[in-house]
C-alpha cells in the first residue's frame, strides 16, 4: 500500500521539473538556432541594423518582409518543435523507464502509479503528462494547472485534474 504524496512534495518536485526541463530546453534551442540559422541570424540583425540607420519606411520592401516573416518562422518551428520533444522526453519517457518518477520527484520521494497497480502504463503517462498537463493546460491557458493546484491543496486525496483523467496516483517511493 502506497501513502499519497504530500502537497508540498508534489509542488516542489512540480518546479524542480520545470526548471530542469526549461533548462534543457533553452539549451537544446539555442544549440539549434545556431546550427540552423546561425548565418541567417546575423545576416537578419545586420540588415535590421540597416535599416535603422536609414531611418526611411520606404526603405522596407517586399523581400525584406518575406525574410523577416521566414526568419521568425523557423524560429517559431524550431522553438515549439524542440519543446514539445523535450518535454515528451522529459516528462514521458523518463518516468516510465524510472519507476515513474521524473528528475524533481525523485529528488522528492514521490513517483507516479496507475490506480490498483504498483506502476504507471505508458499510455497512462502520454495522457497524464502529454495530453492533460501540456496540450489541454496550455489550450485552457494554465486555469486547468491553477485548479489541479487548489485541488491537490484542498483535497483529502491530494489528486490534480491530470490524475483523474488518467487513473493515476502520486505517492510516496516505498
Amino acid at each position: 500500500m502506497y501513502n499519497e504524496a504530500s502537497a508540498g512534495k508534489r509542488i516542489l518536485a512540480y518546479f524542480l521539473d520545470g526548471l530542469i526541463c526549461y533548462a534543457i530546453t533553452y539549451i537544446f534551442i539555442v544549440i539549434l538556432i545556431f546550427a540552423f540559422v546561425g548565418k541567417e541570424f546575423t545576416e537578419f540583425f545586420d540588415l535590421l541594423n540597416e535599416l535603422n540607420q536609414y531611418n526611411d519606411p520606404n526603405a522596407i520592401n517586399e523581400d525584406i518582409i518575406k525574410l523577416i516573416i521566414t526568419f521568425y518562422v523557423k524560429l517559431f518551428i524550431i522553438g515549439v518543435g524542440v519543446q514539445l520533444l523535450v518535454y515528451f522526453a522529459y516528462y514521458v519517457i523518463i518516468p516510465y523507464y524510472s519507476d515513474g518518477a521524473s528528475i524533481g520527484k525523485k529528488i522528492c520521494g514521490i513517483k507516479i502509479i496507475q490506480e490498483g497497480k504498483d506502476r504507471v502504463s505508458f499510455g497512462m503517462l502520454v495522457v497524464r503528462e502529454f495530453l492533460m498537463k501540456c496540450i489541454v493546460n496550455a489550450l485552457s491557458c494554465g486555469i486547468i494547472n491553477i485548479i489541479s493546484f487548489i485541488k491537490i491543496l484542498a483535497s483529502d486525496d491530494r489528486r490534480a485534474i491530470h490524475d483523474l483523467a488518467s487513473q493515476t496516483r502520486v505517492v510516496d517511493k516505498n
